[in-house]
């Protein structure tokens, strides 16, 4: 059940913005191509999105307290702007533009 390990693993630290799917499968004693398989057989999801997903609630909900963008990106985990910028197309947040929209 690798996996449920690493969905709590992952909701511990999403915060963390070193973390990879290299780290996490060292973390549970598991080599990082099963982990990715039997993540994504069981969630439907990739490690790597359901960790974008993760930031991306985390930094929604502080933008809605008012934390500032730059703060509530990398609170969230994000290692700067521009990757929570790229990151938010899949997981956009409800009530804002897109940076790509916005310079249209």
């Amino acid at each position: 059940m690798y996996w449920s390990r690493a969905v709590a693993y992952l909701q511990t630290h999403y915060q963390d913005p070193t973390l990879t799917t290299a780290q996490l499968a060292q973390e549970l004693y598991a080599s990082r191509e099963h982990l990715s398989r039997a993540f994504k057989e069981c969630t439907m999801e990739s490690i790597h999105n359901y960790l974008i997903y993760l930031r991306m609630q985390h930094c929604r909900k502080a933008l809605e307290e008012g934390v500032s963008v730059l703060n509530a990106c990398t609170e969230s985990g994000f290692p700067d702007y521009s990757s929570d910028s790229t990151a938010a197309a899949p997981h956009a947040i409800p009530g804002t533009v897109p940076h790509s929209a916005a310079t249209v």
